[in-house]
């Protein structure tokens, strides 16, 4: 991989609960992004309760449109950075993502959204970050990781 611009960003999408979060923490991503349609009633609750235990990481306001909602919850929790198909959503964010065609767009480049499979190397040289999904936990706090550790163990081989 040619790492000229430095090394390739990961970020973790559909992040809903505290096991997602920590899991992702653990394996280093740069930007995890809130979706608030995924989350229970009081999502600016659960957005600040996550944000409370995970350092490091820019966090990333998901939306569809621009709502005085989503604005709220973005200024609530202090979310600087926006994912979204519509611009005038992210006209509102310093840092901005435009979804287009299932790859995420960036001043810096394009990202690359995982499935079940990492590409090779010779691909990835064309994106400048990999975009990985979270899920829901099969019940509070309990949740297997075995199909993300071993995308994970893929994308670290390539990267290294």
């Amino acid at each position: 991989m040619d790492n000229s611009e430095g090394p390739m960003k990961l970020m973790a999408t559909h992040i809903s609960n505290l096991t997602d979060a920590r899991y992702f923490a653990a394996r280093m991503v740069d930007y995890m992004v809130f979706d608030p349609a995924l989350l229970h009633v009081d999502a600016i609750s659960t957005i600040k309760e996550i944000q409370g235990w995970i350092d490091g990481v820019t966090w990333v306001l998901h939306g569809t449109t621009a709502t005085d909602a989503l604005h709220f919850i973005m200024e609530e929790t202090n979310i600087s950075a926006g994912l979204s198909a519509d611009s005038l959503f992210l006209r509102h964010f310093s840092d901005q993502f435009l979804l287009s065609d299932g790859e995420v767009v960036a001043p810096g480049g394009t990202w690359l959204t995982l499935r079940n499979k990492v590409p090779d190397s010779n691909m990835l040289r064309n994106y400048v970050g990999l975009v990985i999904s979270g899920s829901g936990e099969e019940k509070v706090g309990f949740k297997s990781f075995d199909e993300l550790d071993l995308l994970f163990d893929q994308i670290e081989a390539l990267t290294q």
